[in-house]
């Protein structure tokens, strides 16, 4: 059974990036996701203000639009803000997560995707977490240290019975619009719009 200093589950952005930090070279680290391929779950446009560039040292092939106006239309209102400079951009979804990991490999960290979290037993000296294969159907386990839980707010490694999730639950829709400039002048590739409201 292979051990491991860290096991990180899911292969989000949080959990890559937590990957790139943690593979230092001094720590045996193991990225686990059920997705097959970043391709499969390529479903935000990761708007995110400038800074977050230098701030998390992200490569320049994630990004994939800069925005300088940001544009709040509710059931009443409209307000566009704008700016002269870029204020934020748009990333690549699968480019980020993809940049992410294949830096933390480059440092030695493992990775397993189309990979399926089981349970997790206590260990003497850690943990043994349990995995399924998703296309095989082959269980195996890996010794670990620390778990860190990745999965986003489902929570699914230290709530696998989703109880108590204290989510607050809506609708939330994000389009991603390709439109012809000569048609229309309502949207633009610089401006963020956000929709707010009950209409």
């Amino acid at each position: 059974m292979k051990e491991y200093d860290v096991v990180i589950i899911g292969a989000g952005p949080a959990g890559c990036q937590c990957a790139r930090k943690l593979s230092d070279g001094k720590r045996k680290v193991l990225v686990i996701d059920k997705i097959k391929d970043f391709n499969d779950n390529d479903f935000s446009s990761a708007g995110a203000p400038i800074e977050i560039v230098d701030q998390f040292n992200l490569s320049r092939e994630v990004i994939s639009a800069h925005w300088n106006q940001i544009k709040i239309s509710t059931s009443k209102n409209n307000h566009i803000w704008k700016s002269d400079k870029a204020l934020g951009i748009v990333m690549d979804f699968t480019k980020l997560k993809k940049s992410l990991l294949k830096d933390a490999q480059r440092k030695k960290c493992e990775v397993s995707l189309g990979t399926k979290f089981k349970k997790i037993q206590k260990h003497t000296e850690g943990y043994i977490i349990h995995f399924e294969d998703i296309i095989s159907s082959h269980t195996f386990g890996v010794k670990a240290k620390v778990i860190v839980d990745a999965t986003g707010p489902q929570r699914a490694v230290i709530n696998p019975q989703k109880k108590n999730l204290n989510l607050f639950i809506g609708i939330g829709l994000e389009y991603l619009i390709e439109f012809d400039r000569t048609i229309t002048s309502e949207f633009s590739e610089s401006r963020l719009d956000f929709l707010l409201g009950y209409k």
